[in-house]
């Protein structure tokens, strides 16, 4: 019997005259649960993860929510480029993908953009893809 199984079996009376080892249900339940809890934990879902498109990350990117006409041209006045206006019919919200003027950082776009128009939305795009329709 290997050493690490002999604190296991010394709680189990064998019985006197067999050579057989009897474990008892609970031991073989508590056995194989922790070993799904260990595969659940150390494993999660990576055969799922590994199927699912990854989410790429625009860390140079702030998305802008429910601009108006006048509030979207100052912005672009002031350096920032818009990549994309999208239109979700059904929040029924507008949502303007824009890149930081040159040498600014996304951080320091967000506290210009969140001084100028405090009644704004505002947050850095780290999820918001272009969708190709094709």
């Amino acid at each position: 019997m290997p050493v690490f199984l002999r604190p296991l079996f010394s709680l189990v009376p064998a019985p006197r005259n067999s050579e057989q080892i009897h474990i008892p249900l609970w031991v073989l339940l508590s056995v194989f649960v922790g070993a799904f809890l260990y595969l659940i934990t150390n494993y999660g879902m990576s055969s799922i993860d590994a199927s699912m498109p990854q989410l790429e990350q625009e860390f140079d990117e702030v998305i802008v929510f429910d601009p108006s006409e006048e509030v979207s041209a100052d912005i672009v006045r002031s350096g920032y480029a818009v990549i994309e206006n999208i239109f979700m019919k059904d929040l029924n919200v507008k949502v303007q993908r824009l890149r930081a003027p040159r040498g600014m950082s996304v951080p320091e776009a967000l506290k210009d953009l969140h001084n100028r128009y405090p009644e704004l939305e505002i947050d850095a795009n780290s999820i918001l893809l272009t969708v190709d329709p094709s």
